[in-house]
């Protein structure tokens, strides 16, 4: 079982009730993802595959800016995408692609992602533009008509187990899609 903390990744064994440290830093997301089969665990600045390798799949190049990695969606075997406090990055077949304000988005600062195959949109939770949903590379905001602040703060978008989404305000305020 892996287990992210406030100071690092831990490795659990259940059988002998050991636990082995594997990486510093704070964990925002582990996540087994079906498409892959793999385990993938996200941290402040980097995104690690953990099943075989434990090996770094995605470092946020920190040039001059204090960027912090928050969520990550895979799409399919090859493409996946996270989310940062100063834009959103895309990572397919190795090759990375950056996306900003500069490149149209109405916000940088994002928090949450949630992936809808059906719509094959990306659905992400901005930190001061509501709801954006990313659809063949065009992006639509959702604000005031569907319930949100104009500059509301979303901080989570999470799939139940019974296939509703669920996106949480910071407010505290919870909405359901559909």
């Amino acid at each position: 079982v892996f287990v992210g903390k406030d100071d690092g990744l831990y490795k659990y064994n259940i059988l002998n009730n050991s636990s082995v440290k594997l990486y510093d830093g704070t964990f925002t997301k582990i996540m087994f993802s079906e498409t892959t089969n793999k385990i993938y665990a996200l941290s402040t600045k980097t995104l690690y595959e953990l099943t075989n390798s434990f090996q770094p799949v995605f470092t946020l190049a920190n040039e001059k800016r204090e960027d912090l990695c928050f969520d990550f969606e895979i799409i399919d075997s090859l493409t996946m995408f996270i989310a940062t406090t100063n834009g959103l990055y895309e990572i397919n077949d190795g090759e990375q692609d950056y996306y900003s304000k500069k490149s149209s988005l109405p916000s940088a600062s994002l928090y949450s992602l949630y992936y809808n195959k059906y719509e094959d949109a990306l659905f992400v939770g901005s930190g001061d533009k509501g709801l954006l949903k990313l659809q063949f590379k065009n992006c639509y905001s959702f604000s005031t008509n569907e319930g949100f602040g104009q500059t509301c703060s979303l901080s989570s978008l999470i799939k139940t187990k019974d296939g509703k989404v669920l996106i949480a305000e910071s407010s505290g305020t919870l909405f359901q899609m559909g």
